[in-house]
């Protein structure tokens, strides 16, 4: 947690209160509930802040333990479980797991896309896309590290950078095109992502009364969840979708670079490179001794 948040001031006692609220909250939630995973993240949320306070390893152990089991409630809206994955991905990368932390980032961001622009109407825009974009750098970076082809972890970055592109302009692009050449497969394609990463008390929009429990919630988002992933493969047959929702062809990328090579710098709190770019090869260069931290300070320095 950042030293500037301010809930670092909040009291013990308090955060005491909310981390047995949220605990209650999780004891009472059955597994594969769609709220779950809300539950697990704001309980692992509680436990961050009285590590921070308390240094107690309990709640270290603990709250990665509710990061990972959210991101693993496949029922929970994807801007949720990324997030979840995400923060457990960090703290493996503290202790240096660095296979379990691709694992989880690599996850995260091949979910990336079936996030709804829906979902920036309930949060902070700009720190939500900011995420997004170091999640995809974050899983980049651990890819390297855990000898991954630098052609893998371009993908990946690049993959963080388009879906972040797409949600700041509304899903523009690939929807735009398909909305112009297969109307009716992107809208059930909206529909479908939509409802997939609403909140749980909305999934039962348009479901009748009699299947307003919790169970019937869990049953038509996992239909919904067969349903979108049916319309994703529907629509990658499509002349000139095949890479709908994926990451760029590593051809694409080298093409990119017929007039001459590219460099990508990425740059995280624990590792920097530099991906160059030519039309026959991708090249990873580690920049030893450049962080974040260190990127950052020298640009303001300039």
């Amino acid at each position: 947690m950042p030293d500037y948040h301010p809930l670092r001031a909040v009291s013990p006692y308090k955060i005491d209160g909310g981390s047995r609220s949220s605990n209650q909250c999780v004891d009472a939630t059955p597994h594969g509930h769609p709220e779950r995973v809300w539950y697990l993240s704001n309980l692992g949320f509680t436990l961050d802040l009285r590590f921070e306070q308390l240094n107690v390893k309990d709640d270290w152990d603990r709250l990665l333990s509710c990061y990972i089991a959210g991101w693993d409630c496949i029922t929970g809206p994807p801007s949720v479980r990324i997030r979840s994955a995400q923060n457990a991905a960090n703290l493996l990368i503290k202790q240096q797991d660095w296979e379990l932390s691709y694992q989880l980032l690599h996850g995260a961001t091949s979910l990336l896309p079936t996030m709804s622009p829906r979902s920036l109407n309930h949060t902070d825009t700009q720190a939500l896309l900011s995420d997004m974009f170091g999640l995809a750098s974050s899983a980049a970076a651990v890819a390297l590290h855990v000898g991954k082809t630098p052609g893998d972890a371009l993908r990946l970055l690049e993959l963080g950078r388009g879906v972040t592109a797409s949600l700041l302009m509304d899903m523009r692009g690939d929807i735009t095109e398909l909305q112009s050449k297969h109307p009716d497969l992107a809208e059930r394609f909206s529909h479908l992502r939509g409802e997939l990463d609403s909140p749980a008390h909305n999934a039962s929009v348009g479901i009748p009364d009699k299947l307003s429990s919790w169970e019937s919630q869990m049953k038509r988002r996992r239909e919904a969840d067969e349903e979108f992933n049916k319309i994703i493969d529907e629509i990658q047959t499509q002349p000139g979708f095949s890479q709908f929702l994926q990451s760029p062809a590593i051809d694409d990328l080298m093409s990119a670079a017929d007039r001459g090579p590219i460099i990508v710098v990425n740059v995280t709190y624990f590792r920097g490179d530099a991906f160059l770019i030519r039309s026959n090869a991708v090249q990873a260069i580690q920049l030893p001794g450049i962080t974040k931290d260190e990127f950052l300070k020298h640009i303001s320095d300039v």
